[in-house]
């Protein structure tokens, strides 16, 4: 997933490097923040969570912490007075419910990625339009992404302006 998000932010400021002679402002973008935030994004993400199956996933999470810390509560409580080999025991169950957890969790993250790799391989060409669009009418000499960039003032971010293009078009 990083590799896909470096990579359409490569092809982006590369694109975008011929307007850098002629212009002399300075931008940052967070390209996936830009798509993830437009409405389109919000609303498939909104579908995605209303699946049975990631629903039926989330409800799986919560009885897994639910029954986590019922456990954790119950060695808080009677651990002092259980045998070693109990509080090994409850122990071993409660690092089970903790790889359970982690488990479930990583499917609904993978879930999760897929459809925002969706997204942003469906966008792509636009984002590009848009943030070109832009550099034009700023005349943007030189673009980073503003993960590469150690400090920027608010004002250099061009972000929310490629997110509300995007939701216009």
């Amino acid at each position: 997933m990083l590799k896909i998000k470096q990579g359409l932010v490569f092809v982006l400021l590369v694109s975008c490097a011929s307007f850098a002679l002629a212009a002399d402002k300075i931008a940052i973008v967070n390209v996936q923040r830009a798509i993830v935030d437009t409405d389109s994004a919000k609303q498939r993400l909104e579908r995605l969570r209303k699946e049975p199956e990631f629903k039926s996933n989330m409800k799986e999470v919560e009885a897994i912490k639910q029954e986590g810390q019922r456990l954790v509560d119950k060695m808080k409580k009677d651990g002092p007075v259980m045998s070693a080999d109990q509080q090994a025991a409850l122990q071993k169950k409660i690092q089970e419910k903790q790889a359970d957890l982690e488990h479930v969790g990583r499917k609904l993250q993978a879930r999760e990625q897929e459809v925002l790799q969706e997204i942003m391989a469906q966008t792509q060409d636009k984002t590009k339009s848009v943030i070109n669009d832009i550099i034009k009418k700023e005349k943007i000499g030189l673009l980073l992404d503003s993960r590469a960039a150690l400090h920027a003032e608010p004002s250099y971010d061009i972000t929310a302006q490629v997110t509300s293009r995007l939701n216009a078009k």
